[in-house]
């Protein structure tokens, strides 16, 4: 059996008639267990040269290597061609289109004629022009003519077809010796259409127990006993038969697939032998994103998908997996993210928050949010303070979190900022224009059941007026109800005055209206230092147990003998910012630094919040600049160092000059209490 061939057609403009042209292939082609021919040659007759290669292309063809034709030529008189990279499909066609890289056509009717009538006539047809050529060409060259009559003499002597022919036809070379010559060429590269290529033993034709099938004489091939019998078969061996039987159990093969099976992929129908047919992209193998996954090279494909990282989640449940995803009207259910922070929080965004509808806040201290994380516009969220003795506040507009995550316009009552209260609930929505978090509303039903009583300073030195509660003065009281000298210059206003003497006290504090620790209450106050707030005195402003005058005159706040059973504000003499302050007895009490953003001074303008939860057993504060609200409020929180349950607490605002013999004073804008109804 011998490797199929279809016809090429190569043409070489201007090459004279009998230029070999030569195809190799660059690597070894198998067709059924059939080495292809590694090189092909033919002779140019008007320029073309027909040959008869193995269509070797790997999806057109029946090549299975990979390997490509490299054409040469060197036609007389004319540049060295050569033509690479070539693979020829199962069909006749041109050089001139395969080399393209393109798929090769079919021939038109007259390029099949002329490749059938040049197959067919074989190369005697093809030898006329050869010889008519090689003559003109002998003429030219006497050592030429000699060589080529040497030459056409062996070619008589080698190819049988030839024995017997006399070459010298009336003295020199002729056209017919020429041809012989060149046909022996032919036969020697195995080229001649029609004939054997050269055998080479243990190459193109098999040995026999190691000795070539080729020459002379007889291979002897030993006994059968030195052949391994399988099981299940015997074998019986005379002169002129063999023989053989099977066991009981096996037979001879009997299907169709058994029939075509060869263990060396010899012979056959290899498909129907079970084995694996040529893989074709796009046919018996798939494409990926329409990219053959055959080949070198590597196919990108999507990265696998992770909730909530390449892929969002909804509700915070997973679009991935089995399932359904409920999604209630109106966008969804209600979702409340519980959290408990410690401290004041700028940019708060914890866990949940992006899809959170409520964020039910149970911190373990009073705390400050300066700005919560933005979300789209028209986004409403709900904040509930669910402690019940802490205090939750939002600062407005504060400067410690990103301009797009504060609060604008929240707290229209409390002048800038929102004191959540426990047990509180507000609702908050996002501005996208204002890129702010704005008040909706707040729920201040808890405070609804307590009652309100207000103290504001009457105009024209009439004193503060307090609905229920009598009010006692201590030092001097000025109308101030007017002062153009203060940036408040129209709100009225008390100013309460030591005087001038020593250790002198000033100050304002209900007359018997303490509230009894275990109902509960709420103090709210505003002032600010009236009179040279230097550093010489004591001050301070929040609640005591309201049975007597602060001994303020006895020492400082923080040494014994000082204020007792006191939560509030306060500053000793060598201080000049405000420090929080509590003290269950007369003792050395707890406290802390405000810091510089709330300095006792003329200009300094607070709001003070007192809450006593009922029971009392805890106090929370919270304190901020009226006069600026860009300073950050404080917030506070004690449960230890305070007035056991059930003493009273009452407000008491005092200041104590100590024995620096100047004048002190502390203003007073408004006092509120609440209280259980």
């Amino acid at each position: 059996m011998t490797a199929p061939t279809r016809n090429v057609i190569v043409t070489l403009h201007g090459a004279p008639d009998g230029t070999r042209v030569t195809a190799r292939l660059d690597q070894v082609d198998v067709y059924q267990g059939f080495i292809v021919p590694k090189e092909y040659r033919a002779l140019t007759v008007d320029s073309v040269a027909v040959m008869a290669l193995f269509p070797n292309h790997p999806s057109t063809g029946l090549g299975t290597t990979g390997s490509v034709y490299t054409f040469d030529a060197s036609p007389r008189g004319m540049a060295h061609w050569r033509v690479e990279n070539v693979q020829v499909p199962d069909a006749d066609c041109s050089l001139d289109a395969i080399s393209q890289n393109a798929v090769a056509p079919a021939l038109d009717a007259a390029q099949a004629a002329m490749a059938a009538a040049s197959a067919s006539a074989g190369a005697a047809g093809a030898s006329a022009f050869q010889a008519a050529s090689a003559a003109t060409a002998a003429q030219e060259s006497k050592e030429d003519s000699e060589a080529a009559a040497t030459l056409a003499t062996q070619a008589a002597s080698q190819i049988p077809e030839f024995e017997g022919l006399t070459l010298s036809l009336g003295g020199g070379v002729t056209e017919l010796q020429v041809l012989v010559a060149q046909m022996l060429l032919n036969w020697q590269s195995g080229s001649l259409a029609g004939y054997q290529p050269y055998l080479v033993s243990g190459t193109s034709i098999k040995t026999v127990n190691g000795v070539s099938l080729l020459g002379a004489g007889n291979v002897t091939v030993g006994g059968l006993e030195a052949v391994t019998v399988p099981a299940g078969l015997g074998v019986a061996f005379t002169a002129t038969t063999l023989t053989l039987s099977y066991a009981s159990g096996y037979s001879i093969p009997t299907t169709a697939a058994q029939s075509q099976w060869s263990t060396a992929f010899g012979w056959g129908n290899h498909q129907l032998a079970g084995y694996q047919s040529a893989l074709v992209s796009g046919t018996s193998i798939k494409t990926i994103n329409g990219s053959s996954v055959l080949g070198a090279g590597d196919i990108a494909v999507q990265a696998p998908l992770v909730s909530g990282t390449s892929i969002k989640t909804i509700n915070g449940a997973s679009l991935l997996g089995a399932g359904d995803i409920a999604i209630a009207g109106g966008g969804g259910a209600p979702s409340v993210v519980s959290v408990s922070p410690a401290a004041n929080q700028n940019d708060y965004a914890p866990a949940g928050w992006s899809t959170a509808t409520t964020l039910r806040l149970s911190p373990s201290v009073s705390m400050v949010i300066t700005g919560l994380a933005a979300a789209a516009a028209g986004t409403v969220r709900r904040l509930s303070n669910a402690t019940t003795d802490k205090l939750i506040v939002l600062a407005e507009d504060n400067a410690s979190s990103t301009a797009a995550n504060r609060f604008k316009n929240v707290g229209a009552i409390s002048r800038g900022h929102v004191i959540l209260m426990p047990g509180e609930t507000v609702s908050l929505e996002y501005d996208g224009t204002d890129s702010r978090w704005k008040l909706v509303t707040t729920d201040r039903s808890p405070m609804r059941r307590w009652q309100e009583r207000h103290a504001i300073p009457a105009p024209n030195g009439g004193g503060f007026s307090m609905s229920g509660v009598s009010l006692e003065a201590m030092g001097t009281l000025l109308n101030r109800d007017i002062d153009t000298a203060s940036s408040l210059s129209s709100v009225p206003r008390h100013s309460f005055v030591t005087g001038t003497g020593a250790n002198a006290q000033a100050g304002l504090r209900p007359n018997g209206g303490q509230l009894a620790t275990f109902w509960g209450g709420l103090f709210r106050g505003r002032f600010g230092g009236a009179v040279n707030p230097g550093a010489a005195g004591v001050w301070y402003f929040g609640t005591s147990d309201g049975v007597s005058s602060p001994p303020l005159t006895a020492g400082n706040i923080t040494a014994n003998g000082g204020i007792a059973n006191c939560f509030g504000v306060s500053m000793d003499p060598g201080e000049t910012n405000l420090r929080w302050c509590n003290n269950g007895v007369f003792g050395v009490p707890t406290r802390v630094d405000l810091g510089a953003g709330f300095p006792m001074s003329s200009t300094a303008i607070y709001e003070l919040v007192i809450f006593v939860p009922p029971g009392g057993a805890s106090r929370a504060g919270v304190i901020y600049r009226v006069d600026d609200m860009s300073v950050t409020p404080g917030a506070y929180y004690a449960n230890t160092n305070l007035t056991p349950s059930p003493s009273q607490s009452a407000f008491h605002y005092c200041v104590c000059n100590q024995a620096s013999g100047a004048e002190y004073g502390v203003d007073v804008f408004g006092l509120e209490i609440y209280s259980p109804a």
